[in-house]
């Protein structure tokens, strides 16, 4: 989070525990997704012989993936990676503060409450289900090379589930097939946002940047940081050496015009003076060398 404009810069706690505030906003704008507030997450059923005691924690497991689902689809675990110990603390949070309101012992439910948060979270489910559909159309037409149709597959897919990197991702490899570099390497810049250690994004920048003939942004802005993630993949290895190889190509071409330049102007100057070419054949004549030659 940058410090307000013309104010001192934050410190690494003070970003820290802005980011964990915003965090918990999203959290708890998660919590009061019902008319009735958060507490209706956890309202008990109105007539407990009618419904199964081990019903109410299947129904409450349920409802727990589908806003961890919801979650993360917002970022709440933007740039963590799954299982590490930071990644594991949010989630724990995410589910303290669940059950806090999902318990019996919590405050009073709102009349209809809790089915209105499992419509909301069960339509959001659906979204991200149509997203995914979208996306594996998407790949079918990238893999058949019908570049259009796909790229407009991934953009339908986002409009379902915007917070999804690997939409825009995909979306760029496309778009890079249809020569839209500029769109693509937006797209790769939106799902490293969203996921900051995606490498299949940083290669994909890479290759929209190589394809535009930008070779250095290439390499630094791609290709080096999807090879950083993943030391041991190939393909990113064998790109970032053919942007190396663009690289030291371009500067040769460059010092090539410059000696060719500079030769030019030499030229032009020993036309422009008369007594050039005599001087010069007389240093020609003196070497014995020549003279031999000549003789």
């Amino acid at each position: 989070h940058p410090a307000a404009a013309g104010g001192p810069p934050l410190s690494q706690e003070e970003a820290r525990r802005q980011q964990q505030a915003a965090h918990d906003q999203i959290a708890s704008s998660m919590m009061n997704l019902s008319p009735g507030g958060a507490s209706s997450m956890g309202a008990p059923s109105p007539n407990p012989q009618q419904q199964p005691a081990h019903q109410g924690d299947k129904d409450e497991g349920r409802l727990l993936d589908k806003f961890l689902s919801t979650l993360k689809s917002r970022g709440f675990f933007a740039g963590l990676t799954e299982g590490t110990p930071e990644w594991q603390q949010r989630l724990e949070k995410a589910k303290a503060k669940f059950h806090v309101k999902f318990s019996p012992g919590g405050a009073a439910p709102s009349p209809g409450g809790d089915s209105s948060l499992r419509d909301r979270l069960a339509e959001e489910a659906k979204r991200m289900e149509q997203a995914e559909a979208l996306k594996v159309q998407g790949n079918s037409k990238l893999a058949a090379k019908n570049f259009s149709d796909a790229a407009l597959c991934y953009s339908q897919a986002i409009a379902f589930h915007p917070n999804n990197a690997v939409y825009y991702s995909n979306r760029a490899a496309a778009l890079t097939h249809l020569g839209k570099f500029d769109a693509a390497i937006a797209d790769c810049r939106k799902a490293i946002e969203l996921k900051p250690d995606f490498s299949k994004a940083y290669s994909r920048l890479g290759t929209a940047h190589f394809q535009e003939g930008r070779f250095q942004q290439a390499l630094d802005e791609g290709y080096k940081k999807a090879l950083e993630l993943e030391p041991n993949n190939e393909q990113y290895r064998q790109a970032l050496q053919m942007a190396e190889s663009r690289i030291l190509d371009e500067k040769a071409a460059a010092a090539m015009a410059s000696g060719a330049a500079a030769g030019a102007a030499d030229m032009a100057s020993m036309m422009q003076d008369p007594d050039a070419m005599a001087r010069m054949a007389d240093a020609m004549m003196s070497d014995p060398a020549f003279a031999q030659m000549a003789g």
